[in-house]
């Protein structure tokens, strides 16, 4: 290895816990280590340094594979205030690769699936389809953008196939590009492929390019029984539609366009649905009917004109359409009006605005009404961040309170509430201040956590004969690193953001819990034990304010979160100190000097 040696040495640390089983080994290197970042599918330690990414074997500390990195981009990270997290690799969503300064690396075996030669420049997009054990991802080379096909399984290259895609810049050593949307399977061995430039089909059984459809194209549908593709494209500006104007058909053997160029509806198309051999289009201005025959002109001689139209259906030999709250019945072959005037629907009177998603907890339906309000047996609650007790039947909520809170020295003021969703009783307790504001709240095993915004508080409490009893609140001061200043300005010389300056006014994060709201409203959403963050641990890095010769020295503070107690503290002597959790092993790596060190709970 170029940049890069180990030996095993052995260390200990002060273990506060008989349950805590903790230093397993360390590695010393030849560079000062920046971070130590863990793969997200397979949990491999890859230590970053300056002029070098090593991985290595999580059971034995092993070196397993080594990629240089460019000049800049390690220079750029050392200079960083806090050797912020390296910008120049990619880990590659759902599979166990990861994609460095035009590399492609299976972390398992340290294989380079795309390596130096093949001259990748930017990672722009990844897909997995697992049921085809095929992993595609998406890179700019100097012509411009390949696709590469790889078994998930075993890191073996099915294809590599040249796109008509424009080659990104590369400035750091990579950035993430804008990609398309994800492939449609069209069957067995054929999918469509997009990117933000084009449209693809391309049959990833013989690892070929079937054609190019040279547009942006938003979505594509199978009709006509699997004979054509309707193509639908992206609205222009800032419009708000789904839809521009325009839809073309294509041949979907040969990819060639049914019509010379794209029809062009009066509005923005809204829908386009199958009736009767052919297909409705319906826009922002009305419907007509298309065929797949060719002809650019609709059934009827003019559009059906309306706005808003939502549906249709047959009635009495008529087409009944909807929209707003009215019908009109319509003649299907002509689209001529059969009725004097639109019928109005009857609804249901008016009950206010409708909640953003519902779900069900503790077989009470929860209404969600932002990203701070929620209801529940018709009482609504606001919160700055919430969470969820199963086993009690318990909703646990963070209220911020601006009375006691200073957004100047950026410390907050909370209180804990819980709410019994059968029994619908309340207990709440105050007197948390929390600098830089709560990130979130969880319950393990009954106890309630809290972790700050900074990494450098938390705090615990239980519930006891419907009180909440509060237990310690844990925090630390952050480590003052030599030469962080001098970081700053340099970074600001090359290019980095200005100083921040001083809060006005409350940020919207200590006062909401967007994650939930986001969670919340997508579909099948879950709120047992939400949010379950995994391990079964939580660390803090920081320094304590001691008179003592390790005063403002940095600490590890380990805590099991099922207890709440303190299960390890470790001393630390260099201040480019750093840890990463590896949360799904209880494993903790940890900077320190020139070593790295790891411990297992």
């Amino acid at each position: 290895m170029k940049h890069f040696f180990f030996a095993l040495v052995l260390l200990s640390s002060a273990c506060l816990n008989a349950q805590a089983e903790q230093f397993v080994d360390s590695i010393i290197l030849s560079g000062l280590p920046l971070q130590v970042m863990v793969e997200d599918d397979t949990q491999t330690p890859i230590i970053v340094q300056q002029y070098s990414y090593v991985g290595l074997d999580r059971m034995t500390g092993d070196s397993l594979w080594s990629v240089d990195r460019k000049g800049i981009s390690g220079i750029s990270q050392k200079l960083s205030e806090d050797y912020d997290e390296a910008i120049d690799v990619v880990d590659v969503l759902d599979v166990p690769f990861v994609f460095i300064n035009g590399v492609l690396v299976d972390v398992r075996s340290g294989k380079k699936l795309i390596d130096e030669t093949e001259e990748a420049k930017l990672f722009r997009s990844s897909h997995l389809m697992a049921d085809q054990d095929l992993s595609l991802i998406e890179v700019s080379i100097k012509a411009g953008t390949r696709l590469y096909g790889f078994s998930v399984t075993d890191g073996t290259r099915r294809f590599a196939i040249d796109l008509n895609g424009k080659p990104g810049l590369s400035l750091g050593g990579n950035a993430t590009a804008e990609a398309g949307r994800d492939p449609d399977v069209l069957d067995a061995e054929s999918i469509l492929y997009y990117d933000k430039q084009n449209l693809y089909r391309i049959n990833i059984a013989k690892g070929k390019l079937d054609w190019t459809y040279d547009e942006k194209v938003k979505e594509a549908q199978m009709v006509n029984e699997g004979k054509h593709l309707l193509l639908l494209y992206p609205p222009g500006g800032l419009s708000l539609s789904d839809y521009n104007k325009e839809f073309q058909l294509l041949d979907i053997i040969n990819g060639k366009p049914v019509y010379k160029k794209p029809l062009k509806m009066d509005g923005n198309i809204r829908q386009v649905l199958p009736y009767d051999g052919g297909m409705a289009v319906i826009h922002s201005d009305g419907m007509n009917i298309y065929d797949f025959d060719g002809s650019e002109d609709g059934r009827w001689k003019k559009d059906f004109k309306e706005n808003g139209i939502k549906s249709f259906e047959m009635e009495d030999g008529g087409m009944m359409v909807y929209f707003k709250n009215k019908k009109m019945k319509i003649d299907p072959a002509s689209g001529e009006e059969q009725m004097k005037k639109a019928e109005k629907l009857d609804r249901p009177g008016w009950t206010g605005y409708e909640p953003k998603a519902t779900f069900d907890f503790a077989g009470e339906e929860i209404k969600v009404w932002g990203s701070n309000s929620i209801e529940v047996n018709g009482e609504k609650m606001t919160f700055a961040q919430i969470a969820f007790d199963e086993a009690n039947s318990r909703i646990v909520m963070a209220i911020f309170n601006e009375t006691g809170s200073s957004f100047r020295k950026e410390v907050y003021n909370y209180s804990l509430k819980t709410y019994d969703v059968k029994t619908k009783s309340t207990a709440t307790v105050g007197g948390y201040n929390i600098s830089s504001g709560i990130a979130e709240l969880e319950v393990v095993d009954g106890r309630i956590l809290a972790y700050a915004q900074d990494g450098l508080s938390m705090f615990h409490a239980t519930v006891v004969d419907g009180s909440i009893e509060k237990g310690t609140i844990y925090h630390y001061n952050a480590i003052k690193r030599k030469g962080a200043k001098t970081a700053k300005v340099l970074g600001k010389i090359l290019g980095g953001g200005s100083e921040e300056e001083a809060l006005t006014d409350f940020p919207g994060y200590v006062k909401a819990d967007y994650p939930f709201y986001v969670a919340a409203t997508k579909p099948g959403f879950k709120a047992a034990n939400y949010p379950k963050a995994p391990g079964s641990v939580y660390a803090i890095l920081g320094t304590v304010n001691r008179n003592s010769v390790y005063t403002g020295l940095p600490y590890l503070f380990v805590v099991d979160k099922s207890t709440g107690e303190e299960v390890m503290r470790d001393l630390l002597f260099y201040d480019n100190s750093q840890f990463t959790l590896d949360a799904k092993h209880d494993r903790i790596y940890v900077i320190h000097g020139k070593s790295v060190r790891w411990y297992q709970f």
